[in-house]
């Protein structure tokens, strides 16, 4: 792995983190419990996952911004697996016409856990350029 990448995941997971902690939530991610696989065109500018309320019943809720560093517009498919084994996934954009995330700009995700109320342990999230 190139100097120039590491340096730019190692910064990503070290703003997440510090994002995390000033938020407050007892339930945000710290560095020791999430990886991430990202293209280089991609950053993860906030990350916080909890316990919450989603169609009546305890799930587990995670909120991800992703910024686009690439000048050119792109479409990302997104996977969250759990040490456990369970895994959830969208593409990112969800819709647009054209559904893709602008050059430099950031997009809200919001996915729950449909069958998953738990504290989960391991998570890893990826983003897949296409």
């Amino acid at each position: 792995m190139n100097r120039k990448l590491f340096f730019k995941k190692r910064l990503a997971l070290i703003l997440t983190v510090a994002i995390a902690i000033l938020i407050g939530s007892s339930f945000c991610a710290f560095a020791d419990e999430v990886a991430f696989e990202l293209p280089d065109s991609l950053q993860v500018t906030y990350l916080k996952y909890y316990i919450g309320k989603f169609k009546d019943k305890e799930r587990l809720i995670f909120e991800l911004k992703v910024k686009n560093l690439s000048s050119e517009d792109h479409r990302y498919r997104m996977r969250i697996s759990l040490k456990d084994g369970t895994s959830a996934g969208m593409l990112v954009p969800r819709k647009g016409k054209p559904p893709v995330i602008k050059a430099g700009k950031e997009e809200k995700i919001k996915l729950p856990f449909i069958e998953y109320g738990q504290q989960p342990e391991g998570i890893t999230i990826t983003f897949i350029q296409f």
